[in-house]
């Protein structure tokens, strides 16, 4: 059964219900719309732009609103790219500052811990020449050992320093990534 016909129907059993006055109404059928036989389409266009500067017809589209508007901003982000660069010049000589100060740190570290070996293995050298093998072992293995400890712990540290660097950058590349919509 078809559902204008279950409509008609339940409209006559209410109409049987209903006082004489309200019966005599005549019945009216429901409009239904005709087909169209137009077929419509949708088409969604998604622009995306990257940069300092907003794409040309958005500067032009500023211009119409405000007279010399897409000037100003153009002039505004070239002094923002000044200002970038001159950071980034900065901060690029600082960075190649501290490495020659940490070359030079680790260079004069190995030469004073070379004299530091070569004294007190003389010394452990002299004492075990003259008799004094046991001092001489201690002194010698004491230096072994505290230049191992020290090698070990700096290659230790530098390992921490550089997990720690690839974590920032690893933060700052899933911050710069854009959002998915």
């Amino acid at each position: 059964m078809s559902r204008r016909n279950r409509r008609r129907k339940r409209t006559k059993a209410i109409a049987g219900t209903l006082s004489p006055a309200l019966r005599s109404t005549p019945e009216v059928e429901p409009e239904v719309p005709a087909v169209s036989s137009v077929l419509t389409a949708e088409m969604l266009l998604y622009r995306h732009h990257s940069g300092p500067l907003p794409p040309p017809e958005q500067l032009a589209s500023y211009d119409k609103v405000l007279p010399g508007l897409a000037e100003r901003i153009v002039h505004r982000d070239e002094r923002i790219l000044t200002m970038a660069e001159k950071q980034a010049e900065h901060r690029q000589k600082l960075e190649s500052f501290v490495i020659t100060r940490n070359a030079r740190s680790a260079a004069v570290g190995q030469a004073l811990a070379f004299i530091i070996a070569i004294v007190f293995g003389s010394f452990a050298f002299v004492l075990g020449s003259n008799g004094h093998e046991l001092s001489a072992s201690v002194l010698g293995g004491a230096e072994l050992v505290s230049l191992v400890t020290v090698f070990i712990l700096g290659r230790r540290k530098q390992s921490q320093e550089n997990a720690s660097k690839r974590k920032e950058q690893n933060q700052a590349i899933v911050k710069s990534k854009p959002e998915s919509a």
